[in-house]
């Protein structure tokens, strides 16, 4: 499996391909501010990714990958979509 991720802002990816294939981070879980209520004027509270509970069939195939790949890139997300507090939008 190739992974390539290169230079990560909040919930995208200048480049996120997957064995040559344009990936989208929505495939494997959800990047978003889980807690606004804890945010700067112009910025998240607690901006991270979480990972669907279980991979979809349709995924595994689009990008040739087995259900341990698919965890394996879900761990890569949750690491380099990880923001916290963050007012770098301000």
């Amino acid at each position: 499996m190739e992974v390539v991720m290169k230079r990560p802002y909040c919930s995208s990816f200048d480049v996120f391909t997957i064995n040559g294939i344009d990936a989208d981070v929505d495939d494997f879980g959800e990047s978003k501010d889980w807690a606004p209520e804890l945010a700067p004027e112009f910025g998240c509270g607690y901006r991270a990714f979480r990972a669907f509970e279980y991979p979809e069939e349709k995924i595994l195939k689009k990008y040739h990958i087995n259900e341990q790949e698919w965890e394996q890139i879900c761990e890569m997300l949750e690491c380099r979509l990880y923001t916290g507090s963050c007012d770098e939008c301000a």
